[in-house]
């Protein structure tokens, strides 16, 4: 039996909305050929209306969204008791597989997805996402999700370069509420993590972050649950070691050269402060005393503050803290200008370690010559076959060489955790949300271990659907033993400077956490 027309305030609304359609169902012309396809039913009343017999059919009826993402996928919406699809944006058009990118104006039922934020307009975060990629592509190569393709859809927040996160956020509301993903990549940045979490605990989003680079020591406390005395789980994770580590390993390398009292210049933001702050507290326990001149991130004071270090008397050192490896330099240029700067020795970061920008040949020689004679600060890069066998995947298939910049190998490590953990949230019985990929996130730390890669893959997935439901994750940038309780990870820290050819980055030693 045909349904009755359909006559409601929604169908109206969506009428206005669309414009006339010739041959399409509308309050006025709703006859037995009132319609043509499926898809002209769909985009006026909703999913699942149908239509039959020249009539569009009601309708599926819900009540929220993860209800309407069960019957037609991802991106589905419930929105006046009708289940809608969500309109593309326009900053998320790099997916994995590329053919993804046109799927994205309608409902996505065919695949499992994960989101993911960085900035590309900058070749380190470029390298981050072809990592993340790469992690994809191989994962369909093994045969994909439960039967599903993975997608990987990849948002460009370049917007918040200054001292904003309004596009981060917004591109986290896409990725989680509108899209409905369960887990996101990024964002690369301290800041726009922070940002970033802000937004899904304010709007209640239960999707999980898994950071491969935002480091700040602070975000280890940060309340990442919505109700924090019974969640068991939190949703923010990160692949990379937190500045607790680097600020601990930085006043070690420079009291080790016995050096007491460095300069340190830093940008005012969550990743600045916590390591400067880290740092000093370090120093200090070795009897150091650290002097210190923050800039904001826009540079509005920058030379200000370069200027104001000049007072500093016997001072021995100066650090770079910078997340940028094109601010390092303008720091750098605003250094060269005073004469007892530039014969300080000089140290920088891991946001600094970025070969195709800090080590630009047409920079003056006098921020050359600095950059030169430099030691930074890094996630430890590994040895073993298989971060060699990454590395090579990466080069071939993307051009990219994870030596040249930090955090890759930490990215792509990230991406095979998001996809052990959202297989075990989609092995449930019950919907799954952000919460479960969280809990799955928990559970790599035990168990067999599983090296990240194709070649264990198969292996990988038989024991996230096995009884236990655990492994233990040994990632290419090292092993990975999550905290449950805090999300973090520890990792080895790297000395590094540049190479003599001024080409690229030599490892001086490794710390060992």
């Amino acid at each position: 039996m045909r349904a009755a027309p359909l006559r409601g305030l929604f169908a109206l609304v969506a009428t206005l909305a669309l414009g006339a359609v010739p041959g399409a169902c509308a309050l006025d012309n709703v006859t037995q050929d009132a319609c043509e396809s499926t898809a002209e039913c769909a985009a006026l009343f909703g999913l699942g209306s149908v239509c039959t017999d020249g009539y569009c059919q009601d309708p599926s009826t819900c009540k929220t969204d993860a209800g309407c993402r069960l019957l037609f996928g991802y991106g589905a919406r419930c929105q006046e008791g009708a289940c809608l699809g969500t309109q593309h944006d326009a900053r998320c058009e790099l997916t994995e597989p590329p053919e993804l990118v046109d799927a994205l104006d309608r409902p996505i039922g065919d695949y499992e997805l994960l989101g993911a934020i960085f900035r590309l307009d900058t070749p380190k975060e470029e390298a981050r996402a072809a990592a993340a990629r790469l992690a994809v592509r191989e994962v369909n190569e093994q045969g994909g999700l439960l039967g599903k393709t993975l997608g990987l859809v990849v948002c460009d927040d370049s917007a918040d370069a200054g001292s904003t996160s309004e596009a981060t956020e917004a591109l986290t509301r896409y990725l989680g509420l509108r899209l409905g993903v369960k887990g996101i990549l990024g964002p690369s940045s301290s800041t726009n993590t922070s940002a970033a979490l802000g937004l899904l605990l304010d709007e209640r989003i239960p999707t999980a972050i898994v950071t491969p680079s935002a480091t700040s020591s602070s975000l280890t406390n940060l309340v990442d649950r919505f109700e924090p005395e019974s969640d068991p789980f939190g949703l923010l994770w990160r692949t990379c070691a937190s500045d607790a580590l680097q600020g601990k390993a930085l006043a070690e390398l420079i009291d080790g050269q016995q050096l007491k009292k460095p300069i340190v210049i830093f940008q005012r933001d969550t990743y600045g402060q916590g390591l400067e702050e880290t740092f000093r507290i370090e120093l200090t326990a070795l009897g150091g005393n650290a002097a210190s001149a923050p800039f904001d991130v826009d540079e509005s004071d920058l030379a200000s503050a370069v200027n104001a270090s000049t007072g500093v008397a016997n001072a021995d050192a100066l650090l770079v803290i910078s997340n940028d490896a094109g601010r390092t330099l303008r720091v750098l240029a605003e250094v060269a200008t005073h004469p007892q700067l530039v014969a300080l020795p000089i140290f920088l970061t891991d946001g600094s370690k970025d070969q195709t920008v800090l080590l630009d040949a047409t920079q003056d020689q006098a921020v050359k010559d600095l950059v030169a004679k430099a030691q930074g600060t890094a996630p430890a890069s590994p040895t073993t076959p298989e971060y060699q066998t990454f590395a090579t995947n990466l080069k071939t298939q993307f051009g990219t060489d994870p030596e040249g910049f930090s955090f890759v190998a930490n990215t792509y490590d990230a991406t095979y955790a998001a996809v052990y953990a959202l297989l075990f949230a989609l092995d449930r019985e019950e919907r799954s949300d952000g919460f479960d990929v969280a809990e799955g996130l928990s559970r790599l730390s035990e168990g067999q271990t599983v090296k990240v890669g194709p070649t264990a893959f198969t292996t990988g997935v038989a024991e996230m659907l096995g009884a236990d439901k655990t492994l233990d994750l040994e990632g290419t940038s090292g092993h990975l033993t999550f905290d449950a309780s805090t999300g973090d990870t520890p990792a080895d820290i790297e000395v590094w400077k540049v190479s003599a050819d001024y080409a690229g980055f030599d490892v001086v030693t490794v710390i060992p956490y």
